[in-house]
């Protein structure tokens, strides 16, 4: 008989962990462990997926102990906000000697995950931070395309999310560099900028109507002109769909950054609930844009446009599926490097699309 992969699904019943369970559930090679704060949540999910639980803190219980007493292989962590977060559940997974993979989106948490490399790759592990569509998914569009180019110099990347107003989580993420200064690479050098400001109504070419975004801090604008080395600038943007919600948002970063108001983190449950009173005036749509611009072998200009669309309220549920590919090839045994790493350039633009045949979405190349 063969032996299951066992997986840990921290924040298991969460929205993203739900989704991940769910899909890793349905291989057979793979044994999905619920674990979560809420001995309840857990319960129900496992039972509608037949599959095992463990009420489970992991601020406060025994992490290696727990690991080892469900036999775990590998832990998927979806338990946010990362951003100022330690890296306790990796280091306790490194302790146990099993595999790890988390959602963060943190600039600062997935970019000095490589800390843990030189143990990683001594004890043969795969540690991976930011199975998410930052760095995962845009880098995938990246790589795709990088042959067409001779010189690649522009990645812009622009996302709006639709009205459905995401976990406190994620919203906590960007409250946390509201009006905050970062970084950006842009005309060769590395330029100060705040978060959710320089507001850009922006022209998807696939949705209907144009998006209000403003500057996000995300592990991209780190990794990437590290990894693209000719590229004169990285930028990304994001929003949501509806105009009021957006333009709101930047309001508060330009109180956050005149220090009018101290921390807009400890406002999100305040923030959360009236993003939500605005939801029935949405469309369910979401996009993605990532523009490359550079020049092609030719030695002519070459501009390409790829977006992905979600409808129905289909697109924040694209996070979730860079670590359900990776839990699956960790399970067949076809990831064969060890280490601690973003998951940057660990999954093909084909591989992605092959596994949004299961949602409603579309993809769409342009070429100028």
């Amino acid at each position: 008989m063969q032996q299951t992969f066992k997986v840990m699904i921290l924040g298991g019943y969460g929205n993203f962990g739900q989704l991940i369970a769910t899909a890793l559930s349905q291989e057979e090679n793979i044994s999905v462990i619920i674990a979560g704060r809420n001995e309840n949540k857990a319960k129900a999910l496992a039972n509608q997926l037949n599959c095992r639980y463990v009420k489970l803190d992991v601020h406060q219980d025994d992490l290696v102990q727990t690991f080892h007493a469900h036999s775990v292989q590998l832990v998927i962590s979806t338990v946010g906000s990362f951003q100022n977060q330690s890296y306790d559940m990796a280091q306790a997974a490194i302790n146990a000697g099993i595999h790890y993979i988390d959602l963060a989106d943190s600039r600062e948490f997935v970019e000095n995950i490589v800390q843990f490399d030189s143990i990683a790759k001594e004890k043969n592990l795969f540690i991976c931070s930011g199975a998410s569509t930052v760095p995962s998914l845009n880098s995938a569009v990246v790589n795709h395309f990088l042959s067409e180019y001779s010189q690649l110099n522009n990645i812009d990347i622009a996302l709006s999310a639709s009205e459905k107003v995401p976990g406190i989580s994620t919203l906590s993420a960007v409250l946390s560099y509201c009006g905050q200064k970062f970084t950006m690479w842009k005309n060769q050098q590395w330029q100060e900028v705040y978060g959710l400001q320089n507001l850009t109504h922006q022209k998807f070419y696939h949705l209907p109507n144009k998006r209000w975004v403003g500057n996000c801090s995300v592990p991209d604008l780190a990794l990437f002109p590290m990894n693209y080395p000719t590229v004169q600038q990285v930028t990304f943007k994001a929003g949501v769909g509806i105009s009021i919600v957006q333009i709101s948002s930047w309001f508060v970063s330009w109180l956050k950054r005149y220090h009018l108001i101290k921390e807009p983190l400890k406002h999100v449950d305040l923030f959360y609930k009236t993003a939500q009173k605005f939801e029935r005036f949405g469309d369910g749509l979401s996009g993605m844009q990532v523009k490359l611009k550079g020049i092609d072998h030719q030695q002519q200009p070459l501009t390409i446009n790829w977006e992905i669309i979600g409808y129905d309220n289909e697109g924040p549920n694209i996070p979730c599926f860079a670590s359900i590919i990776l839990a699956r090839k960790l399970a067949n045994q076809t990831i064969i490097q060890s280490g601690a790493f973003s998951s940057m350039n660990l999954i093909t633009l084909d591989e992605y699309l092959t596994e949004f045949n299961t949602i409603n979405v579309k993809t769409f190349t342009d070429k100028d």
